[in-house]
């Protein structure tokens, strides 16, 4: 297991928000901050931050969830502290970030129904290397290969 976990967010700013349009990364005291613009109303953001064994109740609520967070980047900037004060209750989750075991891709199903996981949802990466999309990439063609080779040629 990592010694990690990570905390998502989405935050709405009816008015406009003021960052720019592209990917910024904040990293201090071992506190990685990452905020994502999607459009100029809405921003996701993730925290990476040490490990919070589960017995401590703050996996229970997205309160303790953005309680936990405020308190470990409060020496972070203004802006950061207010994205994360409003973000949609919602939209917040926190994972440990744990390994999986080769032998787990034998024993576990990556696929529901119509859905299947891929990229570093499903490939062991921690979500701070940027391998994610390359491996998403790469299981999109495999995918479409296999669904080919069955005669899925006319899937939407």
């Amino acid at each position: 297991m990592f010694p990690l976990c990570t905390v998502r967010g989405l935050t709405n700013y009816p008015n406009g928000h003021s960052f720019d349009h592209e990917f910024a990364r904040f990293w201090k005291d071992n506190i990685l901050m990452d905020i994502i613009p999607i459009d100029d109303k809405l921003v996701h953001w993730f925290c990476l931050q040490p490990y919070i064994p589960k017995d401590e109740r703050v996996w229970e609520s997205p309160e303790g969830i953005r309680h936990l967070t405020l308190k470990l980047v409060s020496d972070h900037p203004d802006e950061i502290l207010k994205m994360i004060k409003n973000t949609d209750m919602k939209s917040l989750s926190i994972t440990h970030l744990r390994y999986r075991a080769p032998w787990e891709l034998l024993t576990s199903t990556f696929c529901k129904g119509s859905v299947m996981v891929a990229g570093d949802a499903m490939h062991v990466m921690g979500p701070f290397i940027g391998q994610g999309g390359s491996a998403g990439l790469e299981d999109a063609v495999v995918l479409a290969r296999t669904m080919t080779q069955m005669g899925l040629n006319n899937v939407e």
